[in-house]
């Protein structure tokens, strides 16, 4: 009691107690009263000289004797009066702990509902270091060098840190669009924080970023050394709200992804050099969608991504991923009408190169090589690793506009499997694909591939992929449908880098195309299809180019040829024109001394093929088919030492039948050809519309039979065309402007023997080398000119058929006034008559010539003769003739004229010594003189005709047997004119 009586004496400064409890109040005042006031001004007054910015806050509490600094309502707010940072209670204890651990030690520090609002200009500067920077005063130089000196790390204990209820909010004016991102509540717990030498600190971080966003972060930590370890765990991450970031730089927009990552970490930094391990790392990314401009319903989407379990060391330098998973992805490409891929657009309009930035990127890309090559010698490279890469039922859809009609492929159900990559290039990494492209079934990839240099084996299966999908891209090109097919493959492709970079390749094994079938779009009929087309097996070596090929297998192929009313052929109306402004390019020519491609085939089977053939610019129209074609062709080669064998047969309209046999080889440089191609009872009736078009007649019966034997060697042809017509008989006359004008009755007629056959051979050669040869043309040239030839010149066609003359057997000279035949005349009517028997359609026209003038005197003088005998004179007695002679002339004229006859005579006959010349003038002038007053009836220049007709038409019917009714007598002709003393007797003939 007395030291209390003591305090409140005159002398209580004298006392211990008093001074203790002065500084007490003393300390309270200026713990209690005092350094709120202080704390206050100065957070103030460095805010404003800091950052320029005012300072609101709430209240400031110290309590001096438990150390706890409690600060409520601080704002601080910047010039355009917004806070910029604050918080609802900042509080702190320290604790006297720290004289026995030798260390600032803190009980706890607590930051109860923190906020911070951040700014980031276009220029990318933020609102804090903005305002830093222009108060804050640059540091002296002995501050700096204090500050490094004062390097060493402070003893610091830490029971506790806890914020709670955090929010930051930032603003981004850098990405075209302005972005806001709002951070809350943020918590954190950190428990027993040392900076002593390895003593750990238990931390927890949880943060919510919005809806379902969340970070949880927990484990260790030390900072002497430093050192953490523990677990992330990153929940509902919206990745597509962080993408105006990328968006100026990546012109394409992420409209959604969410993105969990959670693992297992160990960081430290021991003597400058940083170790992190990470394990059991996953990492996941849902509901991912990007579209793009040219794209606005969407480019890609995939329901998942996985990626992990993963290993990653940054010492050792190696990262392992266990799995890869992509769910399904659909990715949409589309081509627009110019050709340009959609996806790719975008790339293109954010390309803007400028000279000097490429040119200063490539400096500094030359110095970053070099820097790069010397550091690599010394630093082991990066392992990587990636166990199993897997893309999941995921779809591709392919829509190309650039078609007229777009054409519209989807390939569904993607699996891809690809096992064991790595760094390693050279490493073998295992691969498996399925898919199926619109209805087809599963269609399969499986192989093994190395990256460098290339080598791949896979084994291709497609099974039914539709050709249909392809019909917008035939339609550019051709007018034909495709109405159905099916494809499938099964094959292995192996591709290889030789040493020198050359890619070499094979494929092996199968194609079959099935039910497949084409549309005629101008005519809309069937054009070309097949039951299957089988392909098997094929192999096909890439560099150089060869193809061997074990069988080829058309079963039920048919195909159609029309030709139109305006007469072009349908296969020529099938191209689609294209209108273009390019200049066209010149074609390369390739010179037949070229290596032709190596190509082999082993057979070419066709079964029961068929094909149809109509004319539909004749009157009436014409059409034929060609059915049950079966045969084969073996051993195809481009090798000039192999020769293919040919023999296949077929139908034509049911009956008639169809062969080509023989051998060829038409892959190779040195075209060889022997074949052997007959049609046998095709029926001709059919073929009327062409015979009323081109000849003016209907065809009222007959069968056509062609033979034809072509051989090609060294491009020199020889061939031989024979044509035999059957019974083939021409009906009625058909109106056509373009009808031969020419006898075609007599034509058939001159060829057609008594069995009805008209046989005939053409026979051809020439060389291919030679352009104007064109077998076609000369073949109808050369039959064309055995037709005019035998129309013209009908005997010489028939010449042949007796080794006869035409000479001998289209005429008959007659002596003058005689109708008697000599036997070589004889002769050759007999000839004649068995060539017109072996041609029985033919008729025989005979016109007699008479020449009146010379054939009168030949008939008086046949008539005197004949008076002469009749009187017994004879005439072979010179002067019992003349007598007679003397005596008939004097009888009809007068004894006076046969003397003026005789006297002239005799005047001109001067001597005796020419007696004989003178008997003989007065023996022919007394002949002269009978024969102009020898009378002649009219009639008997028709009756000499007729006797001339008659031994002809005996010589020809009654000895020789030729039919009546094949010879046929024309009106005499008096006009005709003798030659030599002969009068011809001509020939004609006539088809009946």
């Amino acid at each position: 009691m007395q030291h209390f009586k003591n305090l409140f004496s005159r002398h209580c400064y004298r006392h211990f107690l008093f001074w203790v409890l002065l500084f007490a109040a003393i300390y309270s005042a200026a713990g209690f009263l005092l350094a709120p006031v202080l704390i206050q001004q100065t957070i103030k007054e460095q805010v404003q000289s800091n950052l320029g910015w005012n300072t609101e806050i709430g209240k400031v509490e110290l309590n001096p004797y438990s150390l706890a600094l409690n600060i409520e309502q601080l704002s601080i707010i910047d010039q355009n009066n917004k806070e910029v940072i604050g918080f609802s209670r900042f509080y702190t204890n320290f604790t006297l702990r720290s004289i026995f651990e030798l260390a600032v030690t803190f009980q706890s520090i607590e930051l109860i509902d923190p906020r911070i609002d951040i700014t980031i200009n276009k220029e990318g500067e933020n609102n804090l270091s903005k305002a830093l920077a222009k108060h804050a005063a640059a540091p002296e130089k002995n501050e700096i060098e204090d500050e490094e000196e004062e390097s060493s790390i402070i003893p610091l204990l830490i029971d506790k840190i806890s914020l709670q209820n955090g929010t930051l909010k930032l603003t981004n004016f850098q990405p075209s669009n302005s972005v806001v991102h709002q951070v809350t509540p943020i918590s954190f717990d950190l428990e027993n924080f040392s900076t002593k030498l390895n003593e750990d600190g238990q931390y927890k971080l949880d943060i919510a970023l919005g809806t379902g966003q969340t970070i949880n972060w927990n484990g260790l930590i030390s900072v002497n050394p430093i050192h953490s370890s523990g677990s992330l765990d990153l929940s509902g991450i919206k990745v597509h709200e962080l993408w105006p970031y990328l968006q100026d730089a990546v012109p394409y927009e992420l409209i959604n992804a969410i993105a969990s990552v959670k693992g297992d970490y160990e960081v430290s930094l021991l003597k400058d050099e940083l170790a992190l391990k990470i394990e059991n790392s996953l990492i996941d990314i849902d509901s991912i969608k990007l579209t793009s401009e040219n794209t606005p319903d969407g480019l890609l989407a995939i329901k998942k991504i996985h990626i992990g379990p993963s290993h990653f060391d940054l010492q050792e330098k190696n990262i392992v991923i266990k799995q890869v998973v992509i769910d399904t992805l659909l990715l949409d490409i589309l081509r627009d009408q110019q050709g340009e891929l959609a996806m790719l657009a975008p790339l293109a309009k954010s390309k803007t190169p400028e000279s000097d930035t490429n040119t200063r990127q490539t400096d500094d890309a030359k110095d970053i090589t070099v820097k790069d090559d010397a550091s690599s010698q010394a630093t082991p490279p990066f392992m990587w690793s990636v166990e199993q890469v897997l893309v999941q039922n995921s779809h591709v859809n392919w829509l190309d506009k650039q078609p007229k009609k777009p054409a519209a492929i989807a390939v569904k159900q993607i699996n891809i499997e690809l096992n064991k990559l790595n760094q390693d290039l050279t490493s073998t990494l295992p691969f498996s694909i399925n898919y199926f492209v619109d209805s087809s079934q599963k269609n399969t990839v499986v192989g093994d591939l190395v990256i460098a240099p290339l080598k791949l084996n896979s084994h291709l299966t497609l099974a039914g992929i539709d050709l249909t999908a392809v019909q917008p891209y035939v339609a550019e090109s051709v007018q034909i449908k495709l109405e159905k097919g099916r494809l499938f493959t099964d094959a292995d492709f192996q591709l290889n880098e030789a040493a020198d970079g050359q890619i070499q390749g094979e494929f092996t094994g199968n194609i079959n195309i099935k039910a497949f079938n084409s549309l005629d779009k101008v005519l809309n009929k069937r054009l070309l299809g097949w039951n299957e087309l089988s392909i098997n097996p094929i192999k096909v070596d890439l560099n150089p180019l060869a193809i061997d090929i074990g069988k080829i297998a058309l079963t039920e192929p048919y195909f159609r040829v029309v030709i139109a009313k305006d007469r072009s052929v349908n296969l020529s109306k099938l191209s689609v024109e294209k209108a273009t402004n390019k200049k066209e390019e010149t074609p390369k020519t390739t010179s037949s001394n070229d290596a032709p491609l190596p190509l082999s085939i082993g057979e070419v089977s066709l079964s029961e093929g068929s094909a149809y053939f109509a004319d539909l610019s004749l009157q009436p129209q014409f059409g034929t088919a060609i059915e049950h074609m079966n045969g084969q062709i073996s051993n195809l080669s481009s090798d000039d030492k192999k020769i293919a064998n040919v023999e296949i047969k077929g139908t034509i309209d049911d009956y008639a039948t169809m062969l080509v046999k023989g051998k060829l080889n038409p892959l190779s440089n040195d075209l060889y050809t022997d074949l052997n191609v007959k049609f046998d009872k095709i029926d001709l009736t059919a073929f009327t519309p062409y015979s009323g078009r081109h000849i003016g007649y209907i065809i009222d019966k007959g069968k056509l039979n062609v033979q034809l034997d072509y051989k090609i060697k060294d491009n020199k042809l020889e061939a031989k065309n024979r044509i035999i017509l059957d019974q083939f008989n021409l009906g009625d006359t058909v109106k056509s402007d373009e009808a031969l004008d020419l006898p075609i009755k007599l034509a058939l007629a001159l060829f057609k023997n008594k069995d009805g056959v008209i046989d005939i051979d053409l026979p051809v050669t020439g060389n291919l080398d030679d352009p104007e040869f064109k077998i076609t043309a000369i073949l109808l040239k050369t039959l064309g000119n055995l037709l005019t030839k035998a129309i013209t010149s009908p005997f010489s066609a028939i010449a042949s058929l007796a080794g006869s003359n035409t000479d001998s057997l289209n005429k008959i000279a007659f002596s003058l006034g005689s109708s008697e035949l000599n036997l070589e005349q004889k002769e050759a009517l007999k000839v004649l008559a068995e060539v017109l028997n072996k041609r029985p359609e033919l008729v025989l026209e005979v016109r007699v010539n008479v020449d009146q003038k010379a054939e009168e005197k030949a008939l008086k003088t046949y008539n005197l003769d004949q008076y002469f005998i009749e009187s017994d004179v004879n005439i072979n007695d010179s002067n019992e003739l003349v007598d007679a002679m003397e005596a008939l002339y004097a009888s009809r004229e007068s004894r006076q004229k046969l003397d003026q006859l005789e006297a002239q005579i005799k005047l001109n006959v001067e001597t005796e010594q020419k007696e004989d010349e003178y008997k003989a003038r007065y023996q022919q002038a007394l002949t002269d003189a009978l024969l102009e007053t020898q009378p002649l009836e009219s009639l008997e220049m028709l009756t000499l005709a007729k006797k001339r007709v008659s031994v002809i038409k005996q010589e020809l019917i009654k000895v020789n047997k030729l039919p009546n009714s094949q010879v046929f007598v024309l009106n005499p002709s008096l006009d005709g004119i003798a030659d030599k003393d002969k009068i011809i007797t001509e020939f004609t003939l006539s088809a009946k």
